[in-house]
């Protein structure tokens, strides 16, 4: 793959789809693909777009700002009151003191390791457990 900086200075990828290790793919034909640039505004858009089909509704930052209620501080990455109520929306029939110890588990991570954070919790949802 090549990485190159468009006109509108905007880093993309060229010819991703068309090489594996500097190979020609599909019988030795080779296909170039276009160069590809999002800018921050792109991918907010396209995540926005997407959050919405899910019916996520964007908020003003001053709403869930710190002193509002919804965070002590702007370092903190989850929204737990509202974590929680989903927890509680998703799972009606389990005790709140439950829910409040599954919060506790999704919060604390057990490692540094992001990657292995994310699938540790993915795996967890799958099979109902948060060990």
């Amino acid at each position: 793959m090549n990485a190159q900086r468009g006109s509108n200075g905007h880093l993309g990828i060229a010819g991703g789809l068309s090489r594996l290790n500097n190979k020609p793919i599909f019988g030795g034909i080779t296909v170039t693909a276009p160069a590809v640039a999002f800018s921050e505004a792109d991918w907010e858009g396209a995540a926005k777009e997407r959050l919405g089909e899910l019916d996520w509704k964007p908020l003003d930052g001053r709403a869930i700002a710190p002193g509002t209620g919804e965070r002590e501080s702007w370092s903190e990455l989850l929204i737990r009151p509202r974590l929680l109520a989903a927890l509680q929306r998703l799972n009606p029939a389990v005790p709140a003191q439950y829910l409040q110890q599954a919060l506790a588990e999704i919060v604390s991570p057990k490692s540094n390791d992001a990657m292995a954070e994310n699938q540790a919790l993915r795996g967890s949802w799958g099979n109902g457990s948060l060990e």
